[in-house]
């Protein structure tokens, strides 16, 4: 059976992990290739739940010097090239798969081995990364991101269009059992912060922003039972949200979508993968756009407030967004699943890259 090797870059978040992970189980579901992951996250929890092979690599890539990328060849990383070369030999794959960003002299070296490789992207690609990036790649699989623009190819890869890339959701809801799982009294205004995989700037301002908003709310007559989930790789204070009435905290967990769907509130950042899967759900979602160097969420969630999801821009000081959260308070509202919402881009995205082994 032909390998797949996915290879997640970056060591600070599991957005890469968690979309390169969606694509392999529904490749391996075909059974028509083997799937492996090669991921630089810190954490492999994401990665042991999938039941699928992996190999971690020391990370090379970090949001707080994206020159380690950009670098290509010039930045050394000695050891990372020596493993992840290392698998490659081992394993011959068939198709070498990278996600969103790609390691130039990886590429090269890749390319000068014969292997064939492939891109996944979840937002639109600059001039830039289409000039170097794509020359050498069999396959572009770009997915969609709230209707954000894709740029018309007409040479080089070929290029795939395909729906959302986000874990599977959930199918059918036992809101009774979530609830009593994690003491969660029924009828009761239900809080989730979702802070992603948790592995953030040092001076990243989210969880102190709605620790202290959900505070003010509280003051304010808002009666509210509150999870939060800071992720693996957290590794921040909680002063914030140590102050927050009735509140539980979790590192991360197994059932977060199922979770999710029981809460009348979520607050979030604007990663695509959350936002696509709140937006799946129709769960009320405040959400705290994070700057990072390839990724736009502020206008993410502008495009996805635009096409009548559930997500809306949370207010950035703690008092409007006490006022934000107060309002759902007094009239809580839930889109539920909306027709058509339901992403299929990891089953699209697992054909995809199936046609570009066949067409070799």
């Amino acid at each position: 059976m032909r390998t797949v090797l996915f290879h997640s870059v970056g060591g600070d978040g599991l957005g890469h992990l968690a979309r390169s992970t969606a694509i392999a189980l529904e490749l391996r579901r075909t059974g028509r290739a083997f799937p492996v992951l090669l991921t630089e996250s810190r954490d492999t929890t994401l990665a042991e739940a999938s039941g699928l092979p992996f190999c971690t690599l020391p990370a090379r890539y970090h949001v707080a010097d994206p020159a380690r990328w950009e670098g290509g060849a010039d930045t050394g990383d000695s050891l990372f090239r020596t493993l992840l070369l290392r698998v490659v030999e081992e394993l011959a794959p068939s198709l070498f798969v990278h996600d969103t960003l790609i390691y130039a002299d990886v590429q090269a070296e890749l390319a000068a081995r014969g292997v064939s490789q492939a891109l996944v992207m979840r937002h639109r690609p600059t001039a830039g990364a289409l000039a170097s990036a794509w020359s050498g790649l069999r396959t572009v699989v770009l997915a969609e991101d709230f209707g954000a623009e894709a740029p018309e190819v007409t040479l080089g890869p070929v290029v795939r269009r395909v729906g959302p890339i986000v874990r599977s959701l959930p199918q059918a809801l036992d809101e009774s059992a979530v609830r009593a799982r994690y003491e969660l009294a029924p009828n009761r205004f239900t809080v989730v912060i979702a802070n992603g995989g948790g592995g953030v700037l040092e001076r990243d301002e989210f969880l102190p922003l709605v620790g202290r908003a959900l505070v003010r709310a509280a003051d304010q007559g808002v009666s509210a039972q509150v999870v939060a989930v800071v992720g693996p790789l957290y590794r921040g204070r909680l002063d914030a949200l140590a102050r927050v009435p009735d509140l539980r905290l979790y590192s991360m967990l197994p059932d977060f979508l199922e979770l999710c769907a029981c809460a009348q509130l979520v607050l979030s950042r604007g990663g695509y993968n959350s936002a696509h899967e709140l937006a799946a759900l129709g769960v009320p979602t405040l959400c705290v756009p994070t700057f990072r160097h390839h990724d736009r969420q502020d206008e993410r969630i502008l495009r996805a407030e635009r096409q009548g999801t559930a997500l809306r821009l949370a207010a950035a000081d703690p008092e409007a967004l006490s006022a934000q959260i107060a309002d759902l308070y007094r009239a809580p509202w839930y889109n539920g699943p909306r027709p058509g919402m339901q992403p299929h881009g990891a089953a699209e995205a697992a054909l995809a890259l199936l046609d570009s082994m066949e067409q070799r």
